[in-house]
């Protein structure tokens, strides 16, 4: 199952990681080619000092109800650090619009998740507000 919107984006902190946005209802992000959607694994990464602690499967993230919850889920073998937490093989909602993510290591400060839901969704003012009168005019608008 999808989500109907992007609801988040991966933004590289460091360049050697691929960036990505978030439209299927879950992701798993690892080193393996088969196995993971976003794969961690490219010659300029495979160069770094941080390729070596990098899992075949890191880490799990998923939208639930259609981005009203994100849960990141640690599945590796060396950890994660969110907002500078070690998360080590257990699940954690996402509670801000903006997390980073450390792989491993909390200096290897890979991704700021970046939630999306909500920015795309456009508000239909006249369902949502009655209109009564008008109560003034200028040049750029009538309110």
């Amino acid at each position: 199952m999808s989500c109907s919107i992007p609801w988040g984006y991966l933004e590289p902190i460091n360049n050697i990681y691929p960036r990505k946005i978030l439209t299927k209802s879950s992701y798993t992000i690892g080193r393996h080619l088969h196995e993971c959607d976003i794969v961690l694994d490219s010659p300029e990464l495979r160069q770094h000092e941080y390729f070596i602690h990098l899992s075949s499967k890191h880490f799990i993230i998923e939208c639930i109800n259609n981005g009203r919850s994100i849960i990141f889920h640690d599945i590796s073998r060396n950890g994660c650090y969110i907002d500078g937490e070690l998360v080590h093989q257990s699940k954690i909602s996402f509670q801000n619009p903006e997390h980073i993510i450390s792989l491993a290591l909390i200096e290897n400060r890979a991704y700021k998740f970046i939630r999306l839901s909500g920015l795309f969704n456009v508000i239909n003012l006249d369902e949502r507000y009655l209109k009564a009168n008008l109560l003034g005019s200028g040049s750029f608008a009538n309110v």
